[in-house]
């Protein structure tokens, strides 16, 4: 992600993750140069699924994946 301001750059990462609830770990990650969360819930929860090997895992996020899984059917 590069975003400017007043002549100057900031180039950065978004980086998703997913959690086991149960045991607090790291289940799936994603680094991207997404700016916002926007599209990005599909992908990673369709990692954590295959990572945890759940047919129907529960999907908790925050507003700013607005667009949530509506994507992935």
């Amino acid at each position: 992600m590069a975003t400017s301001r007043l002549g100057s750059a900031v180039v950065g990462y978004n980086i998703q993750a997913a959690v086991d609830a149960k045991h607090h770990m790291i289940v799936a990650h994603e680094v991207t140069n997404a700016v916002t969360d926007r599209g990005q819930l599909a992908a990673i929860s369709k990692a954590a699924q295959e990572a945890i090997e759940h047919p129907k895992p529960i999907v908790l996020a925050d507003r700013g994946y607005f667009e949530g899984l509506r994507d992935s059917n």
